[in-house]
């Protein structure tokens, strides 16, 4: 093992006793030519790798800042987007992605399927408010609700959140819906 910086001399001892082989660690300072090369050459990348992580989180932090201001909000925890889709009505279902600062949290991603006994399957409206019946009524109990809920849809998706919202007495959770708009071209 080549490294770059001091450590403890008993590591090597046990590191074979746990490998079950004699592994031996040679220092910066005893190393010389191709080798000393590639462990300069690893240092100025793990350098390098770090400077990019952290200049990526800062700007992470600044983008969710601007988010959290637009958005005019007091604190921005998580987002949660959600979209529906059917094909002509059948195999109907709900979807929502979840973000926070750190970024996109596959962990809380859900499926919701649509019951077709409970709303038509090709209502978007119906269906929208079916999901988010169903997840905020959760949230409440959980108390695990988002900062904010991007939608996919114009105002009859708003509304239909809206009015899932105000059912359920929710308040401080900021709602955006997003409409492709009458230029829309359908092949692109």
């Amino acid at each position: 093992i080549l490294i770059s910086e001091p450590i403890d001399e008993n590591l090597a001892d046990a590191l074979s006793q746990k490998v079950g082989f004699k592994v031996e660690i040679t220092e910066l300072k005893d190393l010389r030519g191709q080798k000393r090369k590639l462990l300069l050459q690893a240092v100025q990348n793990a350098k390098q790798a770090y400077q990019q992580y952290t200049q990526e989180e800062k700007i992470k932090k600044e983008v969710w800042e601007e988010l959290r201001l637009l958005l005019n909000i007091p604190s921005l925890d998580k987002i949660e987007v959600y979209d529906n889709s059917h094909i002509q009505g059948a195999y109907a279902v709900g979807a929502m992605i979840a973000a926070t600062q750190e970024g996109f949290q596959k962990k809380l991603y859900r499926r919701f399927n649509i019951d077709a006994a409970r709303v038509q399957t090709n209502d978007d409206f119906g269906m929208m408010k079916e999901v988010l019946l169903r997840r905020l009524s959760r949230g409440v109990i959980e108390k695990d609700l988002p900062s904010a809920l991007l939608i996919d849809g114009g105002k009859g998706q708003l509304s239909s959140v809206m009015e899932i919202m105000h059912q359920l007495k929710i308040q401080n959770i900021a709602v955006l819906a997003i409409a492709k708009g009458e230029k829309r071209n359908a092949g692109l």
